[in-house]
């Protein structure tokens, strides 16, 4: 017989490249079952996996067509039930609850921003130390946006900065810090979600806007600092404010009222449209461009036999056609008095017992513009001399509890607005709830109103 020495040292080179192979496989078993143990180990450490009853989950799938599958990584499936078995026993399980009200946000919705700022001490007078301020500027930023802001915070002391609360001064902020302290000379990391306004504040006039922050450590309440966040509002609009008094007078069949409208470029007037309310469909509503200094707004025309004795209130809504950005004011209508007077009851208080008691209002008249002059300035000063310019004094009766009170008539400036001193000598007998009946009579340009109402009297004050 002949022996085939080629064919026999093949036979031991495929038996070696076999027992390597298997060898390999014995190891990435070994490999892939403690991988799979110890991610699973790590996935059921989480309360919302570990809650989970798996064994029901696990019987149903014995009972699909993918059993065949399951019994073939059987490694996978012994992971899983040691898992179960380390995170809690099955009596303590209890299922989560969920909530809708809880919108997730994606980060799609985000515009990204990374900036920087250097901490800084602001000191005031003698003091030793001051305050610890963060500045930091995102520039413009488009009105009703949202952005989510990395900020790296510098410190540039040599104090270590602690803090475990962090707290937005707007509501359109929401900050995540990472870790608790900034080292001395070292970087901290702040990540805030900011929902930028889509109205201007009618009360600044201006596109400038700071978002604040403070980091606090409530044990050590000198131990915190503040981030100042600026940036310039563009895109946005809005009115002047948020609510429109209108007065009718007297003897005008139609007024026309403006209502200044804000806008920051690149946005413009023509991209706007406004609307009113249902009290206010009886009055043409329109928006008007103005290139001047006084700048765009809504006029409106009220014819005076549209508004009722008791006047109305409605509302003006300006927004950008094709979107929900809006923004909105209150309109008040009302026919103006002849006259008023603020407050109507008193508030009488004396220095002593040995003094008269005094209380203060304001009246307020119409004068007929044929008796006001033009120039204020000049009727303030030249009010001993020529009072005739200015229109007639009030008559003002006023009586307390029956009694007769002195009050002086003062005119503030050259319309028809006067300051009421009163005084009164007479006997205070106050009723169980320390009121006065009171009584004004008060005359101009030969019309009379009569007003009653009451002067309190407080304790310390009483006889």
């Amino acid at each position: 017989m002949r022996f085939n020495s080629r064919s026999h040292g093949d036979a031991r080179t495929g038996t070696r490249a076999r027992g390597r192979s298997l060898f390999f496989l014995a190891v990435l078993h070994a490999f892939l079952r403690v991988v799979v143990t110890r991610s699973f180990k790590f996935l059921f450490s989480i309360p919302a996996i570990s809650q989970v009853n798996w064994s029901l989950v696990l019987l149903r799938f014995r009972r699909t067509r993918f059993v065949c599958i399951l019994s073939s990584v059987n490694y996978l499936l012994l992971a899983i039930n040691t898992s179960t078995t380390l995170s809690a026993p099955v009596s303590t399980i209890r299922t989560p609850k969920f909530t809708t009200s809880v919108k997730q946000e994606k980060l799609d919705d985000f515009i990204i921003i990374e900036c920087e700022g250097t901490v800084r001490e602001q000191r005031s007078g003698l003091e030793q130390k001051g305050f610890l301020f963060v500045p930091v500027e995102l520039g413009a930023l488009e009105g009703a946006k949202k952005y989510r802001v990395h900020i790296k915070i510098v410190n540039s002391t040599e104090t270590a900065l602690r803090f475990s609360d962090v707290s937005a001064t707007c509501g359109c902020a929401k900050l995540v810090a990472d870790g608790n302290e900034i080292p001395a000379f070292g970087i901290g990391k702040v990540v805030m979600d900011l929902k930028v306004p889509n109205a201007i504040d009618g009360q600044r006039e201006s596109s400038r806007v700071t978002v604040g922050a403070t980091f606090s450590l409530p044990e050590e309440p000198n131990a915190g600092f503040k981030l100042i966040v600026a940036y310039d509002l563009t895109s946005a609009f809005s009115f002047a404010s948020d609510r429109v008094d209108i007065e009718i007078p007297e003897r005008e069949p139609v007024i026309v009222a403006k209502v200044p409208v804000f806008v920051t470029p690149p946005l413009t007037i023509d991209a706007l449209e406004v609307r009113e309310t249902e009290n206010l469909r009886d009055f043409s509503v329109k928006l008007i461009k103005d290139d001047t200094e006084s700048g765009p707004y809504v006029e409106l025309t009220i014819p005076r036999h549209a508004v009722g004795k008791s006047g109305l209130v409605g509302e003006l809504v300006l927004g950008r056609p094709g979107t929900d950005h809006v923004t909105g004011t209150m309109v008040s209508i009302r026919h103006q008095e002849f006259l008023s007077l603020r407050p109507e009851s008193l508030r009488l208080t004396r220095d002593n017992h040995s003094k008269p008691f005094e209380a203060s209002a304001m009246l307020r008249v119409t004068i007929p513009e044929s008796t006001v002059a033009e120039d204020g300035r000049e009727q303030e000063e030249n009010v001993q001399e020529k009072p005739d310019r200015l229109g007639p004094m009030p008559e003002v009766e006023l009586t307390i509890g029956g009694h007769p009170a002195r009050v002086q008539v003062r005119r503030l400036g050259g319309g028809g607005i006067f300051r009421l001193t009163v005084h009164f000598d007479g006997p205070v007998e106050v009723g169980v709830d320390d009121t006065l009946e009171v009584r004004w009579r008060i005359v101009f340009d030969g019309r009379e109103r009569v007003i009653k109402s009451h002067a309190f009297v407080p304790k310390v004050h009483q006889n």
